[in-house]
């Protein structure tokens, strides 16, 4: 099959609309996945942390689940979108600004714990964007992306996820790698799948079920990444900066 090229969407337009009440649902749902990757992932370490950094947080939804949870006493996110932002009722402990989608207004080592959750594909310098994380992070970084690289990847699933803003594909391996060399060190990284409240969005439980269980078997055989698109999330610490001098 040829090559056609890819259909490049209005980055600044799609980011613009605010979204509509299914997407806020799903947001919603998809948020308890993000909020219980993080604390799964901080663990033991969530003694640490105070002050906690959400970039691209959207609506607050990831926020919110991290605060009903107790983690953390002060949590700040913020946005690009300035419509987004008007459809968000953040908790009394969760405030939410505008972002320029370049510089964090806030000095070094500001935060305990920064993290970006489904934002790295995204962004158009991703390098510059996570040396942004870890220069305000005093102690953590956390980042997850979808991992949309593997065996069954095609010239159509690329271009369905570009319409979304996806415009940084990843595998595992790429992935990690990119952290490392982008001003942090990583900790630890896992793979992570769907919820049921999530895989059932807009299905029947029954699929939702079935399709959840092949999926977890296809992790637990270390071979589903290989041919499925998991989410990767990856602690990370802030280190030194490449050098390319």
């Amino acid at each position: 099959m040829g090559f056609d090229g890819f259909s490049i969407p209005s980055l600044k337009e799609l980011y613009a609309r605010p979204y509509d009440e299914r997407m806020l649902e799903w947001r919603r749902r998809g948020a308890r996945d993000k909020a219980a990757n993080i604390l799964g992932m901080v663990g033991e370490r969530a003694s640490e942390i105070a002050t906690v950094l959400e970039v691209g947080a959207g609506t607050g939804d990831v926020l919110n689940c991290l605060s009903d949870a107790g983690f953390g006493k002060s949590l700040a996110g913020i946005e690009i979108g300035d419509a987004r932002l008007a459809s968000s009722s953040p908790r009394p402990n969760v405030t939410l600004s505008y972002f320029d989608g370049s510089r964090i207004a806030a000095p070094d080592q500001s935060f305990d714990l920064v993290y970006a959750t489904h934002v790295l594909e995204h962004v158009v310098h991703e390098r510059a964007f996570l040396h942004e994380l870890a220069r305000v992070a005093r102690r953590y970084v956390y980042v997850e992306v979808p991992l949309e690289i593997h065996a069954r990847t095609t010239w159509k699933s690329l271009n369905t996820t570009l319409q979304i803003g996806h415009i940084n594909p990843y595998d595992r391996h790429g992935f990690v790698l990119k952290l490392e060399t982008s001003g942090l060190k990583v900790l630890d990284h896992q793979l992570f799948d769907h919820s049921f409240a999530v895989q059932s969005f807009g299905g029947t439980p029954a699929r939702a079920a079935m399709k959840m269980t092949l999926r977890r078997l296809g992790l637990l055989a270390g071979i589903g990444s290989l041919f499925l698109s998991y989410h990767c999330g990856a602690l990370c610490v802030p280190a030194a900066k490449l050098d390319i001098a």
